[in-house]
């Protein structure tokens, strides 16, 4: 358990803000090491092992993989790698990813999805690329026409939860570059439910209809009761940030301000639902300004006080029967991944004091060329520019400040906006972000100072020059 950290970086100077930081970010590296250990040798993690019920291995091994992806956690490509080849192995015919028995598959399928399309950007694996075509071609024959999704293929009624762990994995695949057909469609059919299970006046989201709470296992209602969380009304609204609404719209900062009137805490009285902190976070990863800070503050206290000393979380939360420690562990990890301030990690440390040299030659001509083809009046060739260019930045940040450029560049609005469109593709990939915010960063004096204790000699030495010269 780690509130003792906290409270002793800020008697030893840091601010409150700093020590939540550096427990969040130890609490993510402890929990990244209890499941990095926790593998098994066939590259899954047992969920029964570890407290599960049932079989939720699909689910586990991909929210373990993803934790380590999302985690930046460098070294770590044999332990994903093997994890994703695992998912592979559990994919059915059909495309769908699913153990010998479940309750509700859905869930493991669309959490393995997302896995293995995040997975692309570290485990460039044409065997990946082509399971995860086949997965989004059974998602998409599941949805329903129109619609959103449920448990099972077509049957007309729709959930909110579900809906926004399958349209992630949608939205992660196209930031990968895999084609997939039903992407807008998809898209469309969760606005369309999202729309309808909102209500309007407060912002509140339901489950299968409006005005009904999130979905609890038997027996356990009233220990979990509806009034101590918001986790509807945070898929919905990270899904909308997703989607392109902004912090202007009036039902975005509603459920901003559902979510922030009802913040983490690790009480056991039934207000630990790490499902909704995930999603929580989510959301707050693609805002700002106070409500965020509330946010991050409370949940690395939460996560900090809850914390075993083996890195991991007690599945004390209303799902924690059916996933075990390694679910609960997984997706404390991602929520925490989602607001940990990436510019704090080393390889970020690196990037902003040895940038990558710009871009030249047959690499500027192709990126300038992919620039101007999202201006052609041709949807094909737009999306296809936009999925090479996004792919592009992730793997070289050189692309990721040229388009910056080019944004700050651009005299049409229609241009900046697809320019704003790969820009936001890159938003959710810390390394990305971080460069392209790396202009601020090179002449930020506070984070100079940070990079002077707690890295290597290089990173210092490269620091204090930087300061030297601002001086």
């Amino acid at each position: 358990m780690l509130p003792l950290l906290a409270a002793g970086l800020v008697v030893l100077g840091l601010g409150r803000a700093e020590a939540g930081e550096a427990t969040g970010r130890a609490c993510l590296k402890r929990a990244v090491g209890w499941l990095v250990a926790q593998q098994e040798a066939d590259g899954r993690w047992d969920c029964a092992r570890h407290g599960g019920t049932g079989d939720g291995d699909v689910g586990v091994t991909a929210l373990a993989a993803l934790a380590m992806i999302r985690a930046d956690s460098a070294g770590r490509d044999l332990a994903i790698g093997r994890a994703l080849d695992r998912l592979v192995a559990f994919q059915r015919e059909d495309g769908m990813y699913i153990g010998a028995t479940s309750g509700h598959p859905a869930y493991g399928h669309a959490m393995a999805t997302i896995a293995m399309a995040e997975g692309l950007a570290r485990i460039r694996s044409n065997r990946h690329r082509a399971s995860l075509a086949r997965a989004l071609a059974y998602s998409a024959a599941a949805r329903n026409p129109g619609q959103s999704w449920r448990y099972r293929v077509r049957r007309g009624d729709n959930d909110t939860a579900i809906s926004g762990w399958m349209i992630e994995g949608y939205l992660a695949a196209r930031e990968a570059g895999v084609e997939n057909p039903d992407h807008d469609a998809g898209v469309a059919g969760v606005t369309w439910w999202l729309d309808r299970v909102t209500e309007p006046t407060y912002g509140r989201v339901g489950y299968t209809q409006r005005g009904n709470g999130p979905s609890r296992p038997d027996g356990t209602h009233l220990r979990f009761k509806a009034d101590r969380t918001e986790s509807l009304t945070a898929v919905g609204l990270a899904l909308r940030l997703r989607f392109g609404e902004t912090l202007a719209s009036p039902l975005v900062r509603k459920q901003l301000g559902r979510c922030v009137a009802c913040l983490p805490r690790w009480e056991h009285d039934g207000s630990i639902d790490m499902h909704y902190w995930y999603w929580g976070s989510r959301a707050m990863a693609a805002a700002d300004g106070v409500a965020v800070s509330r946010w991050r503050d409370a949940l690395f206290a939460a996560l900090g006080r809850g914390q075993s000393a083996d890195g991991s979380w007690d599945p004390v939360g209303p799902w924690g029967r059916y996933g075990g420690r390694v679910y609960s562990t997984a997706i404390g990890a991602l929520a925490l991944a989602a607001v940990v301030d990436p510019t704090r990690s080393e390889a970020i440390a690196r990037l902003v004091l040895f940038p990558p040299r710009p871009l030249e030659g047959e690499s500027l001509a192709l990126v300038d060329r992919l620039c101007a083809e999202l201006r052609s009046e041709a949807f094909a060739v737009r999306d296809a520019a936009f999925r090479r260019l996004v792919e592009a930045a992730r793997a070289d940040p050189s692309v990721a400040i040229h388009l910056r450029g080019a944004r700050a560049r651009a005299s049409e609005a229609e241009e900046r906006e697809r320019l704003d469109r790969c820009l936001a593709g890159l938003e959710w990939q810390p390394a990305a972000l971080a460069m392209i915010r790396r202009e601020r960063l090179a002449t930020d004096r506070e984070y100079l100072r940070r990079l002077l204790d707690g890295f290597g000699e290089e990173i210092r030495a490269a620091a204090k020059a930087r300061l030297e010269a601002l001086d």
